[in-house]
């Protein structure tokens, strides 16, 4: 096993000492919600490709082939990349090559619940890097505590400008009833923003929806 990595079955418990939980798998498991399962992201893409699977078709005599093909499907994949980049808690490549928006719309394709990101910024308005690496990893951590706590079916990012500030707000309609534990979630999401400058507003009236909102200060040019 890979340091730092743990293989478990999906319909293995969640166990506190799991860390950040992806599942690889291109289909989500018969019988299995989304809260139970509390997975972080969903890497569909790196899955074993629909024509391999029914090459190998759990023959053990083709086991060592099949994981020499499946390493061949992984080279250059951009959303293993994508992963690695995030496991040690770099920018994802797409992030630093085509932008926020496109970042977050590929986070919310590996998100375990269908997540639509809509853009209010400016066409013309390119923010600064840093910026756009802070905002990104605020509604990452949004989207993975409200896919693992919140019993959501959608979930919605909206990101603009406001007076000189980025604004992200992250709507789920799950239960509702969101607070701050020291530590985890969105606590966690409250100490990066203030150091950061910014500011986190959470309103979750118990039966939901639930709207995380923050503010980063974006630089005067």
């Amino acid at each position: 096993m890979t340091e730092g990595l743990r293989l478990k079955r999906v319909y293995d418990a969640p166990e506190p000492g799991d860390g950040f939980r992806v599942l690889v798998d291109r289909l989500w498991p018969r019988g299995l919600s989304r809260q139970r399962a509390a997975v972080d992201l969903w890497c569909k893409q790196i899955a074993p490709s629909p024509g391999l699977r029914t090459w190998w078709d759990h023959d053990p005599a083709r086991f060592a082939a099949f994981t020499d093909r499946y390493r061949a499907e992984l080279t250059d994949n951009p959303a293993l990349e994508e992963l690695r980049a995030l496991s040690r808690g770099f920018a994802p490549p797409i992030l630093l090559d085509r932008g926020l928006i496109a970042a977050l719309e590929s986070a919310a394709d590996r998100a375990p619940i269908p997540t639509r990101v809509v853009s209010e910024l400016p066409a013309d308005g390119a923010l600064p890097q840093e910026i756009e690496r802070n905002a990104y990893f605020v509604a990452s951590e949004a989207l993975a505590n409200a896919a693992k706590h919140s019993g959501a079916t959608e979930l919605d990012v909206r990101v603009g400008l406001d007076d000189g500030w980025l604004v992200v707000a992250v709507t789920d309609n799950g239960v509702g009833g969101a607070v701050a534990t020291p530590e985890h979630g969105i606590a966690g999401l409250e100490e990066r923003l203030r150091g950061l400058g910014g500011t986190l507003e959470v309103v979750s009236p118990a039966g939901g929806p639930t709207v995380i909102t923050a503010r980063l200060p974006v630089p005067a040019t």
